[in-house]
């Protein structure tokens, strides 16, 4: 039977926050970038998401109705965006790193180790105590999203959205 008491008791620790989160971005070493931007990646992301994921199906008929079968783990992109500093650094880096994977002049590609890295979202609890993290694996930005820029937005913070994927992500407990 429904207990009211024990409903209430099972959320005893709240609810999750969707402004309580930390990403964590390790960029690849060939990207030679200076202590503080690599820091500040964390600081300045405004916002996240954590990873999805579906199931890719296949249609059999044997007897009878079609049924889906699944045959494999389809990983959705993820959406980033980061508040951008007065000198663009957050914008560069980004550039920078596409540039890591595609040479922009030879279109020569890199080896995967040379540009992916690991991404990991720590979702905290309402006192800021670590609580799950999200660890995408090989993951590398795919798509900078175009900046709009305008007369009319002062005092408007340049926002940087970047896509990225990545080959496999793992949830850990804390």
């Amino acid at each position: 039977m429904f207990s009211l008491t024990e409903f209430k008791e099972s959320f005893s620790d709240g609810f999750a926050e969707s402004s309580k989160f930390r990403l964590e971005l390790t960029a690849p070493s060939k990207l030679n970038l200076p202590g503080n931007i690599a820091r500040n990646l964390t600081f300045l992301c405004e916002v996240a998401e954590l990873p999805g994921r579906s199931v890719a199906t296949g249609e059999r008929r044997v007897y009878g109705p079609t049924q889906k079968v699944p045959y494999n783990t389809i990983y959705n992109d993820l959406n980033v965006t980061f508040m951008c500093d007065g000198k663009l650094n957050i914008r560069k880096t980004f550039d920078d790193w596409l540039d890591l994977i595609v040479n922009k002049n030879t279109h020569d590609i890199n080896y995967l180790d040379d540009y992916a890295c690991t991404i990991d979202i720590i979702q905290l609890d309402r006192f800021g105590k670590n609580v799950r993290r999200y660890s995408m694996r090989d993951a590398f930005p795919i798509n900078i999203e175009g900046q709009a820029v305008s007369w009319s937005d002062t005092d408007s913070i340049l926002k940087l959205n970047v896509v990225f994927t990545y080959k496999t992500w793992q949830a850990f407990e804390f």
